[in-house]
């Protein structure tokens, strides 16, 4: 024996018991009388106590607060009893009723056997007379079945309803005249959901009898003997709390065994039936076209039901979709479609449990092509489907169905008939995707771009650079390649190498080669080999020799050209004029090198202008020796020498009585003639008018005979000369002379 409480106000008791895996499970209800264990006095709470089996140690429980109503409105009569009924799946289903506050209140719980996640809804009675004597049942199919007299005793509801808030039967029944219902419980015998006995305790006459009712059939409609569909339930989601609980004390006991003796006698009975007409409906299926043309719009289906099925089905359906809707019979009705359209139309039975069928119904337009797909890659089998449109197909090897079965690629068509007559037709090309690219053999090219192509029939290309089209044009030598995707996803790749073809080059013209110099010979580069005279394989050469340089190169392909090419010693002529050259002074003198060179330097530089240059001016003072420098390449400097003698030379000066200027190089130029450099000079010629016709201050210029390049007549001309010698004075000399022609 486990006593659990003692010595408080609670009223109630354990609902149900199971055992559970070495484990006893006590389902309790409690009512508190001015106790707030369940957030407020008087509250009905629902528990779970788990004892071990063999010793009766309590091993864990937990409560919830089914918190209806408010409070101070229960009493002990009003806490009425629980039923409880533990499933095979597990699950605990709980069916209970409470009076709270004038108002009587019906709930189910379902749960677990640890009580975890309960799921509680609640119903208020919604018939607008009193009812009397309710009662609640759980059956082994984890449905709550729910009775309730009315007040007067003329009719009885009663309701089947599943643990997640679903009302899934709902009836009322009247009693004939003359009979009223007395006390009595409504103890339902279920042997399946939809096929169980209950009874009722009636009285006529004065006389107590038993009325015993056996409903039957699923999702069934029964006649009158069983009542009529009504609604007395509204139901709703209720939230149940969890409360703590401690239990006072736990102790064991030897339980004292009491035998008891009973007396079984026999007893008899009068049956009488009353009833017996039972209308069952449990099918129900639409008939009818589920392809229409829109050009027949007007279509009639039926409802087929069991032979004397009492209920009348209902129907639905898409009104934007049909012009009208009308009933032909109890089971059949006519559709006027108004558009193409595809979608559902049902038909239903209100009966206890809602039978229902569907078609779904396609209304197709008067042309509505057939369409096999785009043409495409053959990689797998594949089945070409036509459409569901049409009436008839013909595929081309004769076959009539609307599937047809592809295993390789080629050309597949088929002309189809549709429901209003048309014919239609359509090919799709299934082609066979390239197993294999190929970009073609290693190769030698001697004008670069080159175009690289890729077999075509792949999806996609991606060359070494990332590009993706087919062709690839290769600006230099090298290796190439591409990877391509088929239709079917595999991948395939190729490579080709690339090489420079051999053609015709020059290493240069013949040349010549002078001191230090070095030549570089190069061959084009991107050859497969090189082989020069000396057996060197670069394609350049660095030659500091004369003589004779060849080069032969082969290309990737094995084809080879060779290039020769002279070097000859450079022969260079470098001259600065006489050896020796003799000026007075004071005198300044223009030297001048060869020409053809570069980079020239005089040296020493003293007393000299462009020094750098090919004809310097020297004014040296005393006897110098220059040396003149120059380059004809890189390396390549050659030289020269020029000794400068300076002396002291006479002061004369001689002007001639007469010249000649006849252009034979001889006495062809009039002028003055000085031993000595001048420091200042001015000469000047007159003809027989005083007309000045020549002048110059430098005495190397000279008269030619000529005024405005027009040669003067011969005769006697006037001469006036101003001069001056370095360190001398300044003196005037005039006179005349002959012009002879």
């Amino acid at each position: 024996k486990t006593t659990l409480v003692q010595n408080e106000s609670l009223w109630g008791g354990i609902n149900a018991i199971k055992e559970v895996n070495n484990e006893v499970l006590l389902v309790t209800q409690q009512y508190y009388n001015g106790i707030q264990y369940c957030l407020a006095t008087n509250f009905k709470s629902i528990g779970l106590i788990k004892l071990n089996k063999v010793t009766g140690t309590h091993l864990s429980s937990k409560y919830y607060c089914l918190k209806f109503s408010g409070t101070g409105c229960l009493s002990q009569n009003d806490s009425y009893l629980n039923r409880v009924q533990f499933l095979s799946n597990g699950k605990i289903v709980i069916g209970g009723m409470i009076y709270a506050c004038d108002k009587l209140l019906f709930f189910t719980i379902e749960t677990d056997h640890n009580f975890s996640n309960p799921q509680c809804y609640s119903y208020d009675y919604i018939a607008p007379y009193t009812l009397q004597g309710q009662s609640v049942g759980v059956n082994q199919f984890g449905e709550v079945s729910l009775f309730a007299r009315g007040y007067n005793g003329q009719n009885f509801l009663y309701a089947t309803l599943l643990p997640n808030g679903n009302v899934k039967m709902q009836r009322k029944m009247e009693m004939p005249p003359g009979i009223v219902l007395s006390s009595g419980s409504f103890s339902p015998v279920f042997k399946k959901p939809d096929d169980f006995l209950f009874y009722v305790n009636q009285q006529q006459n004065g006389q107590q009898s038993l009325r015993v009712i056996e409903f039957k059939g699923n999702n069934a409609q029964t006649s009158d003997c069983t009542g009529k569909d009504t609604s007395f339930l509204a139901g709703q989601s209720h939230v149940i709390v969890p409360i703590p609980r401690n239990w006072d004390t736990i102790r064991f006991e030897t339980p004292t065994i009491i035998n008891t003796n009973f007396g079984i006698s026999d007893f008899s009975f009068q049956r009488e039936e009353v009833c017996s007409s039972i209308s069952i409906c449990d099918s129900l299926k639409i008939i009818g076209r589920d392809t229409i043309c829109i050009g027949d719009p007007v279509q009639q289906f039926t409802a087929i039901r069991n032979p004397g099925c009492l209920k009348l089905p209902k129907w639905k359906i898409d009104t934007s979709a049909i012009r009208a809707i009308q009933i032909i019979n109890d089971t059949t009705v006519s559709i006027t479609f108004k558009r193409s359209w595809q979608g559902y139309l049902y038909a239903y039975s209100s009966s206890c449990n809602r039978l229902s069928d569907s078609l779904y119904i396609k209304v197709i337009p008067a042309v509505l092509p057939v369409q096999l797909g785009r043409d495409t890659t053959y990689c797998n089998s594949v089945v070409l489907d036509a459409g569901d449109n049409f009436a008839s197909y013909k595929w081309q090897d004769g076959s009539s169905g609307r599937f047809f079965n592809v295993d390789t690629g080629g050309i597949y068509y088929v002309s189809a008939k549709d429901f209003c007559g048309n014919n239609f037709s359509d090919t799709i090309r299934l082609s066979s995707p390239p197993k294999n690219i190929f970009i073609g053999n290693d190769t030698c090219i001697q004008q670069f771009p080159f175009l690289i192509s890729a077999n075509s029939g792949f999806k996609n290309y991606q060359w070494q650079n990332g590009s993706n089209n087919a062709g690839y044009n290769a600006t230099v030598p090298g290796l190439y390649y591409v990877n391509a995707t088929n239709g079917c996803n595999n991948n395939y790749s190729d490579s080709i190498m690339i090489n420079q073809a051999v053609r015709p080059f020059s290493l240069g013209k013949d040349t010549t080669l002078c001191g230090q110099q070095t030549i570089t010979l190069s061959a084009p580069p991107g050859y497969a080999e090189y082989l020069w005279q000396d057996n060197s394989t670069s394609n350049r050469m660095v030659v500091s020799d004369t003589g004779y340089f060849f080069v032969r190169i082969t290309d990737g392909c094995n084809k080879t050209f060779t290039d020769t090419i002279r070097i000859n010693p450079l022969n260079l002529y470098f001259s600065v004029g006489k050896d020796t050259v003799t000026i007075c002074k004071e005198e300044t003198i223009q030297l001048a090198a060869s020409t053809g060179f570069t980079n020239y330097l005089w040296q020493p530089s003293y007393n000299i202008k462009d020094a750098n240059k090919r004809e310097p001016w020297v004014n040296p003072g005393i006897s110098t020796k220059y040396i003149a420098t120059a380059e004809k390449g890189p390396g390549c400097t050659v030289s020269d020498t020029i000794f400068v003698l300076v002396k002291d030379c006479p002061t004369d000066f001689f002007v001639p009585s007469a010249f000649t200027p006849n252009d034979d190089r001889l006495n062809d130029f009039f002028g003055p003639i000085a031993t000595a450099p001048l420091q200042h000079y001015e000469f000047r010629i007159y003809d027989r008018w005083g007309q000045q016709v020549f002048f110059s201050n430098n005495i190397q210029k000279k008269w030619d005979g000529r005024v405005k390049a027009v040669k003067q007549n011969a005769g006697t001309f006037v001469w006036q000369c101003t001069y001056k010698f370095f360190n001398g004075p300044d003196l005037s000399k005039k006179g005349t002379f002959v012009l002879i022609r």
